[in-house]
């Protein structure tokens, strides 16, 4: 599986199988398996979960792509002020998706100095945010607790 392209389709390969695709109209920033399903985070922060299945010729295919959680602007962090700039964004903000015991979560990881962020010494974390998905609100929900 990757992202790939400036379109970022989603490409799924399976040895002497082939391969099919998928594309999803928001930049991709993760993806995880999880429960035997694809799920993928949008750039803010939207889950789109993607099931592949084989068809009649054992071939993979995409046959449900459903968005779980729609994008929305996420709450600026309390220190830094850098909303409104989708380049600031980028350069303070890495979005993972992680499972956790038996938990789809989102980790928001803020970086402190975004001109070190790629100079190749390693990054400088400022802070972690988790979040688990709210099926109730159909939405990301903060994790009270220590992942």
């Amino acid at each position: 599986m990757m992202i790939h392209g400036e379109d970022e389709e989603i490409t799924f390969c399976r040895k002497g199988k082939g391969l099919c695709q998928a594309k999803l109209n928001d930049p991709i920033l993760d993806m995880v398996f999880f429960k035997g399903k694809l799920y993928a985070l949008t750039q803010g922060e939207g889950l789109f979960v993607l099931i592949i299945e084989e068809n009649k010729d054992s071939r993979p295919a995409v046959s449900t792509v459903k968005q779980m959680i729609a994008d929305s602007h996420y709450p600026s962090f309390p220190i830094l002020d850098i909303w409104g700039s989708p380049i600031v964004e980028a350069q303070y903000l890495r979005h993972y998706l992680v499972v956790s015991r038996g938990r789809l979560l989102m980790v928001r990881r803020w970086l402190d100095d975004p001109r070190e962020v790629n100079a190749g010494d390693g990054d400088r974390t400022l802070s972690f945010e988790v979040f688990m998905v709210n099926n109730e609100l159909v939405g990301w929900m903060e994790h009270e607790r220590t992942v």
